[in-house]
């Protein structure tokens, strides 16, 4: 909550909302922009809530995570759910089926 006003000081003119006492902030912005990018260096996360889906493509839904985190991730999916079946590009791209 305390980096609030840093955030949506950077926002230029995207619309905001905060919430949870500037815990968590709706913003509201032009297609295309990539929150992420001009955020960095702030603590916390962007979620892709709605965008077209080139954007979606482009950008995925959840921030991604540093690489120590996302090897740790893909290692707990590797091991629960071993062929892929479950939620299937919602966390990260859906793996490409092997062609031969």
């Amino acid at each position: 909550p305390s980096d609030g006003p840093d955030v949506v000081s950077r926002l230029g003119d995207a619309r905001w909302m905060m919430d949870w006492g500037g815990g968590l902030i709706w913003v509201e912005t032009a297609a295309g922009t990539d929150l992420r990018t001009a955020l960095s260096g702030i603590a916390g996360h962007a979620t892709l809530i709605r965008a077209a889906p080139a954007t979606h493509a482009a950008l995925g839904t959840f921030h991604p995570e540093p690489a120590p985190l996302a090897a740790i991730t893909q290692g707990l999916r590797d091991r629960f759910d071993p062929r892929g079946v479950f939620n299937t590009g919602l966390m990260a791209p859906a793996a490409q089926p092997a062609t031969v």
